[in-house]
């Protein structure tokens, strides 16, 4: 689970067209921050593992003390249940983790699951059978269609969360590299982002060094 917190606020940003990340531990524990423009307002806000007060704030000192029209936060799971069905049930999006775990998003993968699990329980009323066993087809389903794309962003996320300010600093100088932001651009897919990471590590495999071998913080 990580902690989320978000605010929108009454401010634009400088930059209408491009959203704004916050990385390393001034900001997070393990994930990120951001502020996103919507319109006439600016969604801004982190998540992490063992979130306080003070990171959010770090963000939220970056605009001119906006007006706060809404605040709301929450618990993200970023890990899919072992079992996401059972006798006349099955879980999807968020209520069974099917969430993306390096952005804890889960629209894309809610939406897939919801569908997923309609075909599940219809082939079930058709069977007349709402067994768990009959339902555990749905797991199946959403295993074949995105779990390794899941299990996979969850490996990075965890490498990601280890990775120190540091190594951050010298992986945002590599990533820098024109070619890099080419291929990020060209090849990126928010919903697949695994396929671009693993793209982007056998271009540049000098930052695999800091995301196995993070520089320790100077004491």
């Amino acid at each position: 689970m990580v902690s989320a917190y978000q605010v929108e606020a009454a401010v634009k940003m400088k930059d209408q067209d491009s959203v704004d990340v916050y990385l390393g531990s001034a900001y997070s524990k393990g994930f990120f921050g951001w502020a996103a423009p919507a319109g006439d307002l600016t969604r801004i806000g982190n998540a992490g593992f063992g979130m306080s007060r003070e990171l959010f704030l770090n963000i939220f000192k970056k605009f001119l003390d906006p007006s706060k029209l809404s605040i709301n936060g929450g618990l993200i799971p970023i890990h899919a249940l072992d079992r996401t069905y059972g006798e006349r049930s099955v879980l999807v999006g968020d209520a069974g983790g099917i969430v993306k775990p390096l952005t804890g998003g889960g629209i894309y993968t809610g939406m897939l699951s919801g569908e997923l699990a309609a075909e599940a329980l219809n082939m079930a009323y058709e069977k007349e059978n709402f067994s768990s066993s009959s339902l555990s087809v749905y797991q199946a389903m959403w295993k074949k269609a995105i779990g390794k794309e899941l299990s996979r962003d969850l490996k990075i996320q965890k490498l990601y969360s280890k990775i120190t300010d540091t190594s951050l600093n010298a992986m945002e100088n590599l990533l820098s590299d024109p070619n890099i932001l080419r291929k990020i651009s060209n090849a990126g897919d928010i919903d697949f982002p695994s396929k671009v990471v693993i793209g982007i590590l056998i271009k540049k495999p000098s930052l695999i060094k800091h995301i196995f071998f993070p520089v320790k913080e100077p004491s």
